[in-house]
């Protein structure tokens, strides 16, 4: 697991930003709590009826949806809405964040995407979610991508080039002889 910028140096980001780089574990856990609940309201909302991630964006927002880059709330609700399995449900695998500034915060949300009930679809999603704080408060998709990507399996048999020692090593052809 990698580390947030705040745990490489906890004393000085949370001097300089102590809302958003916290130094106890209780504060860390609100963080990473609040970064999960707004993870999980995005992707309740995109399962549900995309419709309702309208208000996610901002007349600022950028998203890029399969390649496609929409430059305003609506087309990007477009893009999204556009998106070719509607009866989709989004298993999150793992989720992992960053806070730039008090009012920002990068997110990286990869998973599966469940179609009709089934589970090994073969289909994974990654989506990068830049969240800038509205003055209320509240968090929305300052910049964003959204991707499908499928299980890819190697086309014939795979070696390793050179030889593969008992310790696991590969030794390249030519080396040491």
């Amino acid at each position: 697991m990698r580390k947030h910028l705040h745990q490489q140096d906890p004393v000085f980001f949370s001097s300089v930003f102590p809302h958003f780089y916290p130094n106890t574990r209780n504060q860390m856990d609100d963080v990473t709590k609040m970064v999960d609940s707004y993870v999980r309201h995005y992707f309740n909302k995109f399962d549900r009826d995309r419709a309702l991630l309208l208000k996610e964006f901002d007349n600022d927002s950028e998203f890029s949806c399969e390649g496609k880059t929409c430059n305003d709330p609506s087309s990007i609700l477009g893009a999204l809405l556009a998106l070719p399995h509607k009866n989709v449900y989004h298993k999150i695998t793992s989720i992992d964040y960053d806070f730039l500034s008090e009012i920002s915060c990068v997110v990286y949300v990869c998973g599966k995407q469940i179609h009709s009930g089934v589970v090994d679809s073969g289909l994974h999603f990654s989506q990068a979610l830049f969240l800038r704080m509205r003055e209320d408060g509240s968090f929305y998709v300052y910049r964003g991508s959204f991707s499908v990507n499928r299980d890819v399996q190697p086309q014939g048999d795979v070696q390793p080039q050179g030889e593969v020692h008992p310790q696991g090593d590969v030794q390249p052809q030519g080396a040491g002889n």
